[in-house]
């Protein structure tokens, strides 16, 4: 049986993978591949939390259709900050049935305080847009991980 370290490993790894391969663009003929992010991620979650989380069914269906809902939000240029900062906290709100964490909190202050950073002359170079989209995407895998 695997243990669940290994499986809290794979949840935050797959979490800044495919998060980063449903936006970024993959090469220069490939662009993201958004379903790896809106579909895939969110199932391969609530899978994963179900067999080896042991959470109830209806969490692990809350957790997945949740972050489907959320991932698909807009979070770009022509979107107000506040409105980021919603995106940042509605990427975390399907975890709560799962319990609570300080990594509740984390995420969406991380999530706006990236996107800022990356928008930032000065700091966009280290800030690059797939760095960020992989640090949210394990973010939300790291909550998901202390959650189980």
């Amino acid at each position: 049986m695997i243990s669940i370290e290994v499986i809290e490993i794979i949840i935050m790894s797959i979490g800044g993978f495919l998060f980063a391969l449903g936006g970024t663009q993959i090469s220069p003929d490939i662009p993201g591949q958004l379903w790896l992010r809106r579909i895939l991620l969110p199932v391969i979650w609530g899978v994963l939390v179900y067999f080896f989380g042991k959470a109830p069914f209806w969490k692990c269906l809350t957790l997945t259709a949740g972050t489907m809902w959320a991932f698909q939000l807009p979070y770009g240029s022509e979107v107000s900050w506040p409105m980021k900062f919603l995106v940042g906290v509605a990427y975390i709100l399907p975890t709560i049935p799962l319990g609570l964490t300080w990594w509740q909190v984390i995420m969406p202050v991380s999530f706006i305080t990236m996107f800022y950073l990356s928008n930032t002359p000065q700091f966009a170079s280290i800030f690059q847009w797939g760095i960020v989209e992989t640090l949210i995407g394990t973010l939300v895998g790291v909550t998901i991980a202390v959650l189980i």
